[in-house]
């Protein structure tokens, strides 16, 4: 389940069993986590983006930013998840917060 979920929403090709779950340890309790870390999105502008922002392009701007090297706060999550840094389970739960925001009104036109 949460294998196809990652195929379809993050694009991946191969998920690995070292994805879905933390493994714990004594000092989380056998919990899988401890802790907190930072998961964000940084997108620098270019001068095509803004053009696209001046010209309400957001279609333009989502492939812009994609071509460019960004990287949603889901797949920044995924990527500490493949490092080890959380759980699967977290991406997933970042992931559906996201989509909830977008379906009551929030704007996040780069997912």
């Amino acid at each position: 389940k949460q294998s196809h979920w990652l195929k379809k929403n993050l694009g991946l090709s191969e998920i690995t069993a070292q994805h879905l779950r933390g493994k714990g340890c004594t000092q989380c309790q056998m919990t899988g986590y401890k802790g907190r870390i930072g998961v964000f999105e940084v997108l620098e502008i270019s001068e095509e983006m803004s053009d696209a922002i001046r010209k309400n392009d957001f279609k333009a701007l989502q492939q812009l930013s994609r071509t460019q090297g960004f990287l949603s706060y889901v797949h920044h999550a995924y990527a500490h998840a493949t490092a080890g840094l959380t759980d699967i389970n977290e991406v997933i739960r970042l992931a559906v917060e996201q989509e909830d925001d977008r379906l009551h009104g929030a704007q996040d036109a780069f997912i």
